[in-house]
């Protein structure tokens, strides 16, 4: 039985963790996103306009890239406690 209840706290737990980090993720993404339909849209001359979403979208990238790396890692840490 404890180790029913210890499981179920578990579960718990990491539901709570997967969806904090659904929503900071979608936050990121959505920032990212809206910025550049935010720049594509901007009445400015076209080159400028162009070299904001271009080092916009570079940010949104990294930002990307940084989030599959952290869950990556979370993701391999929890396969080898699974294990």
């Amino acid at each position: 039985m404890f180790f029913l209840k210890n499981h179920k706290n578990q579960v718990t737990s990491n539901n709570k963790k997967n969806t904090i980090d659904k929503i900071v993720m979608g936050l990121i993404i959505g920032g990212a996103i809206g910025s550049v339909l935010g720049l594509s849209l901007a009445p400015e001359e076209g080159p400028i306009a162009r070299e904001k979403i271009k080092s916009t979208t570079r940010l949104g990238l990294k930002i990307i890239l940084t989030i599959y790396e952290i869950f990556k890692k979370r993701f391999l840490k929890f396969i080898k406690k699974v294990k």
